[in-house]
């Protein structure tokens, strides 16, 4: 990507995983400094982006997203609400690679689900290709821009009190496991501190941090302050 953007074409990936588009800043940083770069996912809180790399003669203000990628409306037919993970199996029943989608949000109108160009105009051209969500009669358009710009993300309020900012203490109260077996999701690659991989127990989180553990929920730290009894009170922002 870097070396076509040197031969003076924009440089477009596929969908990223926040830990890949972290791997991938980290790259471009060791590697390729003068290069200048973006994320796009289609709404200032997206997770899954595009990464893009511009050319000398251009920048941000240049480059069109939607050339590469549509926010397509998957709508109900009926009453009952459609759930992310029914909206990925359907795209991906339609052979639609998984980095050929980006975030799925559901909103009261429908699904919003960001997907290659190729994979928006295919299913906008056949209808007969996703009719159903599940046992749910859906119809796709494109999203509308007023429902794109008011996607927001959904979190939960949440608090624990243990003894110090460790991150194997907060991994052992998000879980519910024991010190113990807590080393042994983090050995195993399954806890993610700012989507990079976590091996040492004793590493230190902060303010700010987003701390995941696969299977348990994506938390955002927001606050760190003693108790009356000397311990430590996390307030954190739980991922809907």
């Amino acid at each position: 990507m870097a070396r076509s953007a040197g031969d003076g074409q924009f440089a477009v990936s596929m969908f990223l995983t926040p830990e890949e588009c972290a791997l991938a800043e980290k790259q471009l940083s060791y590697n390729f400094s003068d290069s200048r770069y973006a994320f796009y996912g289609g709404y200032p809180e997206a997770e899954r982006k595009i990464l893009v790399l511009f050319p000398d003669y251009a920048d941000m203000h240049d480059f069109d997203a939607s050339e590469y990628f549509l926010p397509l409306l998957i709508k109900p037919c009926g009453y009952e609400k459609l759930t992310h993970s029914a909206c990925l199996g359907a795209l991906m029943n339609c052979s639609a690679k998984r980095s050929a989608i980006g975030d799925i949000v559901i909103t009261d109108e429908g699904a919003v689900v960001f997907v290659t160009k190729a994979v928006a105009e295919l299913l906008l051209t056949d209808r007969n290709i996703l009719t159903r969500v599940g046992r749910e009669k859906v119809k796709i358009s494109i999203a509308p821009a007023d429902l794109t710009e008011n996607i927001k993300r959904e979190y939960e309020e949440v608090t624990f009190v243990m003894s110090s900012c460790r991150i194997d203490c907060i991994v052992s109260e998000i879980t519910g496991l024991s010190r113990e077996k807590v080393k042994g999701i983090i050995l195993a690659g399954e806890v993610m501190r700012n989507h990079e991989s976590v091996r040492d127990f004793s590493e230190r989180f902060e303010v700010g941090d987003i701390i995941s553990v696969r299977g348990h929920g994506k938390y955002i730290i927001q606050a760190l302050s003693d108790t009356r009894k000397g311990r430590l009170r996390v307030t954190a922002l739980k991922y809907r």
